[in-house]
């Protein structure tokens, strides 16, 4: 790889970013930004394969889950999105700053535009290198392909009980959701994981910064902990999910410790 490799995702990156921007205008949702973030990935991986690619194994195999995480994400959050208001954590950005119209164009899709453009970088390891297909390929596209089918069922579980319920009060903990709280973000996490992990035959193994980043993202900055932000005061019963149900990764849950009911999802992306 060389400087132009870096250079033209991020500037793909940014391009796409500012489309979103102005259809996010139109809409007065920056819940845009989420259904995008996907191509992001896709933008660069392309750019640096074409550049490269040599017919190999490998990079087809990795484009191929890629458009797989990103098509399936895509779809989901557009479905999701399209007949809801503005998502509640960008509700409450919105209210913080003056002139947010303008603003968000920075804070929240050159914000996410950067932060994807990191964490891709083991896709660009892989899209420029010229690498057999190795057992470590393999094993990675597993744990990716996995993790693609684990966010999968998590969001359809979810959606399909938020469409036959309607109230607002409880949690829904079951299925995937009984052993985790935040199973697609988990699903999320093997992706990333996964995708390092194919970079490794490559020479990919200093891009460790790019699961990292994302399990931070997932569990501290985007994910759980604003997700879960004041959840328990909105839902008296989601106090007691919290304690009996890992955050992230599945565990066996603890014993119910009264009577709290199973109702309206709280985990999303």
């Amino acid at each position: 790889m060389n400087w132009v490799d870096w250079v033209l995702p991020l500037v793909a990156n940014f391009f796409i970013a500012i489309v979103g921007w102005l259809v996010s205008l139109r809409r007065a949702d920056v819940g845009v930004v989420d259904i995008i973030f996907p191509l992001f990935f896709v933008a660069g991986f392309l750019i640096i394969s074409i550049r490269h690619f040599h017919g190999d194994l490998a990079v087809l195999i990795a484009a191929s889950l890629l458009l797989a995480w990103s098509v399936r994400l895509s779809a989901h959050l557009l479905v999701r999105n399209l007949s809801q208001p503005e998502d509640r954590r960008y509700r409450e950005i919105r209210s913080k700053y003056q002139g947010f119209s303008w603003k968000s164009l920075f804070i929240i899709f050159g914000f996410q535009a950067f932060a994807a453009w990191i964490v891709a970088a083991p896709l660009f390891v892989v899209a420029s290198s010229q690498s057999n297909m190795h057992w470590m390929h393999w094993a990675a596209a597993a744990v990716i392909a996995g993790g693609i089918v684990v966010e999968g069922i998590a969001d359809w579980q979810l959606s399909r009980f938020n469409l036959h319920n309607k109230v607002d009060n409880g949690v829904f903990d079951q299925g995937l959701w009984r052993y985790s709280r935040h199973p697609n973000y988990f699903g999320e996490l093997c992706v990333w994981l996964g995708f390092y992990c194919y970079a490794l035959p490559s020479g990919g193994a200093w891009t460790i910064f790019s699961p990292l980043l994302m399990f931070f993202f997932l569990l501290r900055f985007t994910g759980v902990l604003r997700m879960e932000k004041g959840m328990a005061q909105r839902r008296p019963a989601y106090a007691d999910y919290m304690l009996r149900t890992s955050a992230l990764f599945p565990t066996i849950p603890r014993p119910k410790s009264g009577g709290s009911s199973s109702a309206k999802g709280s985990g999303a992306h």
